[in-house]
């Protein structure tokens, strides 16, 4: 569905670039790292902005958060979400997730569910692949435009990103929402960060 918040400006003004596609070209030093992994795919001078700004994103976010709520969780009487947003990025040569997996392989609930947002245009190089029901096979790439969000069970299926060979940076938003009639208080945290899953 749609949202009507504007992160593209956002981004824009954060970042100091009119051509959030073409970012690498401002920010070069994350140009020539290795291919990333599961441990390393959030380690870029944008990742580190973008977390270091992270007070004024979460204005945004909560309005978005409200906004989910009043589109697809009206009956609930409140939701669980992840604290932060998570910021993806696909430089050329490079990719996004460090490897093929599901959400619960890291150690998530499985009654959360994914929401995806990009902020730059996708092509079917640079976005995110993954299959429709869990173990299914049937990976398809998400191809929504700016301003779209895509709600996926990322929990139970598979999804990863392929090596970006384009010229176009793809930047883009996901967390994790559970409704409250779904929530269950538990011990697990978090694979890679260590964070506890609790209110």
């Amino acid at each position: 569905y749609n949202n009507k918040i504007d992160f593209k400006s956002f981004f824009k003004k954060l970042y100091n670039c009119d051509n959030l596609e073409s970012i690498h070209n401002i920010y070069k030093k994350d140009n020539d790292k290795e291919i990333f992994n599961k441990n390393t795919d959030n380690t870029t001078e944008l990742h580190k902005i973008f977390y270091d700004n992270i007070d004024k994103i979460n204005q945004l976010y909560i309005e978005l958060i409200n906004e989910i709520y009043l589109k697809c969780y009206q009956n609930e009487s409140y939701l669980v979400y992840q604290k932060n947003p998570a910021l993806r990025i696909s430089l050329p040569g490079n990719k996004s997730v460090g490897e093929i997996h599901t959400d619960f392989e890291y150690n998530h609930p499985e009654e959360e569910m994914n929401f995806w947002l990009p902020i730059t245009e996708l092509n079917e190089i640079n976005t995110v692949w993954h299959e429709t029901k869990p173990n299914l096979g049937d990976f398809k790439p998400i191809m929504i435009n700016y301003g779209e969000i895509a709600k996926v069970y990322f929990n139970k299926c598979r999804h990863y990103a392929r090596i970006n060979t384009t010229d176009k940076t793809r930047i883009s938003l996901d967390f994790r929402i559970i409704p409250g009639s779904k929530w269950k208080e538990c011990n697990k945290s978090s694979a890679f960060h260590n964070v506890k899953f609790t209110i």
